[in-house]
């Protein structure tokens, strides 16, 4: 509702100015031709051709824009672009209207400067004017929101970061999982081997004076066994030596009959020939 009244109340100025300035162009044609000077002298070379040559066509056509403008806004029809076209065009008729700086007389410069402040507040005016939104959202959330939707179109069609996130998180918790049956399993298995060293322990220590005397017994029936078969094996060394000293007679028996035999051999043929050689002389 506000803004139903304020708008046109605002834009009842620039209607009127510019109406005004259609019926009389040629009170403002000084103006816009200083202001045109002053554009020059800034302007590039190469953009010097853009700048119209007619003070007088120039104030008509902002005039008009002013009118069509204010119109708009009043009514409410593309009020942000209509207060942006008006807030363009307020800045040069202020500096042709209202240049309090290039005159020397004192009430003049008055006038003037007091007018420059009043467009200076109506171009603050057009300024919020552009800006309101009328409770819309504004062109940069519009586009913010745009670029989210579409982003969020884009993770929807492809992998994202998040189901990668998801995926890890997943793994992670299977290994975590995986790591606690592990841990459980080997202090289970830690408890069962602590009891079987202890049975084992009580085992060892119940039985080990059995195990003790019977290693002894077995060492001593092994002592007494060892002893057994050296003295039979003693006596047996014995017999065999006294084998060995009788064979050992007969063989020097044997050897020294026959030395004898083949000596009375000798002695009985050497008899013999001593016979045949008597008997010889004998015949």
């Amino acid at each position: 509702m506000i803004r139903k009244l304020a708008r046109p109340m605002l834009a009842s100025v620039f209607v009127a100015d510019g109406v005004d300035t259609l019926k009389n162009p040629g009170d403002h044609v000084d103006g816009a031709r200083e202001v045109l000077q002053q554009v020059r002298k800034v302007t590039p070379p190469q953009y010097a051709g853009l700048i119209p040559d007619s003070p007088k066509a120039l104030v008509q056509a902002a005039a008009g824009a002013k009118v069509g403008a204010a119109s708009l806004y009043a009514l409410g029809r593309a009020p942000r672009l209509a207060a942006g076209t008006l807030a363009v065009i307020q800045v040069p008729t202020a500096l042709a209207r209202h240049s309090f700086w290039a005159t020397s007389d004192a009430e003049e410069k008055k006038n003037r400067r007091t007018g420059f402040l009043t467009d200076i507040a109506l171009l603050g005016g057009l300024f919020l004017a552009s800006a309101d939104t009328a409770g819309k959202p504004g062109l940069a959330w519009r586009a913010n929101k745009a670029g989210e939707q579409v982003n969020k179109k884009v993770r929807a069609a492809l992998p994202t970061k998040t189901e990668a996130e998801k995926t890890r998180e997943e793994l992670a918790g299977r290994a975590a999982e995986f790591g606690e049956a592990a841990r459980e399993k080997a202090a289970v298995l830690a408890d069962r081997a602590a009891a079987s060293t202890a049975a084992a322990g009580a085992y060892v220590e119940e039985n080990k004076d059995d195990w003790r005397d019977a290693v002894a017994s077995f060492a001593g029936d092994a002592r007494d066994t060892v002893i057994g078969v050296a003295g039979e094996a003693r006596e047996k060394l014995h017999e065999l030596a006294e084998e060995a000293d009788v064979e050992s007679t007969v063989a020097d028996l044997r050897k020294s009959s026959g030395k004898a035999a083949k000596k009375a051999r000798k002695r009985g043929e050497k008899a013999a020939k001593k016979a045949r050689r008597e008997l010889r002389k004998l015949s």
